[in-house]
């Protein structure tokens, strides 16, 4: 089994009689938890040759890669799992996917806002730009990527689905002033048919979503499709634009499957999420309280200690208030996928009642979203 350095990351690979025969990537990237940052380890490019396949050499290669990232200090990892397959290594899903349909006639109202340009998506041109929107919508989105700077970034490299390549345009005001962009399938004569895909929606100013949609409507009764189908959070605030068109809005969750993650190092994990803790709390009606919270996981233990709104992580599991939980729960917990109220009768799961409330406040639900260009 090796583990080789490659750009971005590291590539695990099982050699047999000098020929690969199993591998996968672990992406190096920057997540968000909240306002935080974590380090994490995104699992992709799972291979093995045909021949080979049902002897255990993925699951080989998946105990190296989770190994790996701790001795790299990685802080969590991530990946886009099969069915009941991950959750042998603590993997939890994380990410319910989120999809809104509105059909091209409703949407197609030609409401474009006068003054406002619609211009073709172009790296150099329009790239620094899109970061920075993009940053601002989704700087307090758990799951949500910390994308690259500009020369590293592969803008709208992925559509839908993996295979699908994506095209975006731009719009600006009379100055030139970029105030919105969106990105979309490229047309593939394969897979016409079930809707025209939106696939990521940034705005500087709600005024641009008028001509957003507008331009999205005309794309989609060009290619002959009754229904814009967006791939979007929502409680994105251009979901609750689309409401006026009679949006419809699905969120389906899932069990063990699709957006999963894993903490790899507790304690290095929750101290990055320390100030966002603190945010929390102080949005909280615990603002000011002084608490001591022990957490045993099997991963280790550890307490999270409030005072006057500010949280502490330290070593080990202390306090009055000892609550015992999984990892793959406290992971879901921590991204916002489940409540306290919801994984306290679950197996293995020990919350006593004075914990509570300091748990709700410092683990709130949430609309955890990772877009689809930055999937892998």
């Amino acid at each position: 089994m090796q583990v080789v350095k490659v750009p971005d990351g590291s590539r695990v690979q099982m050699i047999l009689n000098g020929k690969v025969v199993s591998w996968l990537l672990i992406n190096d990237l920057k997540m968000r938890i909240g306002s935080a940052l974590v380090r994490v380890g995104g699992i992709g490019g799972v291979g093995t040759l045909k021949s080979h396949r049902k002897r255990g050499y993925s699951r080989l290669c998946l105990e190296r890669a989770v190994k790996a990232m701790r001795e790299q200090g990685y802080d969590m990892s991530l990946l886009f799992g099969i069915s009941d397959y991950y959750d042998k290594w603590g993997f939890a899903s994380v990410m319910p996917e989120p999809r809104l349909t509105v059909t091209q006639d409703r949407a197609g109202e030609r409401n474009r806002t006068k003054g406002q340009k619609v211009v073709a998506f172009n790296k150099q041109a329009h790239g620094r730009t899109v970061l920075s929107i993009y940053a601002e919508n989704n700087r307090g989105r758990s799951t949500s990527l910390a994308r690259p700077s500009l020369n590293k970034w592969r803008p709208f490299s992925l559509g839908s689905y993996w295979d699908i390549k994506a095209e975006a345009f731009v719009v600006t005001d009379g100055s030139g002033r970029l105030l919105g962009y969106a990105a979309y399938d490229k047309k593939d004569k394969k897979k016409q048919g079930g809707g025209f895909k939106v696939t990521e929606i940034g705005y500087r100013d709600p005024e641009v979503f008028s001509t957003l949609t507008d331009q999205l409507a005309r794309l989609a009764a060009k290619r002959r499709e009754k229904n814009l189908v967006f791939h979007l959070p929502l409680d994105h605030l251009y979901a609750e634009y689309l409401q006026r068109y009679g949006a419809v809005q699905q969120l389906t969750f899932f069990r063990s499957a699709e957006g999963m993650a894993k903490i790899i190092i507790l304690k290095k994990t929750l101290n990055k999420c320390a100030g966002e803790f603190s945010r929390r709390l102080k949005d909280s009606a615990l603002g000011q309280a002084a608490f001591v919270l022990g957490i045993h996981t099997d991963i280790g233990d550890v307490t999270l200690e409030a005072r006057y709104g500010q949280v502490n992580i330290v070593d080990g599991a202390r306090g009055a208030m000892q609550v015992t939980i999984p990892q793959n729960l406290l992971t879901q917990l921590l991204l916002g996928y489940s409540s306290v109220a919801g994984v306290a009768g679950r197996c293995g799961v020990s919350i006593p009642a004075k914990a509570m409330a300091p748990l709700r406040a410092l683990f709130p639900r949430g609309c955890a979203y990772l877009w689809q260009a930055d999937r892998f």
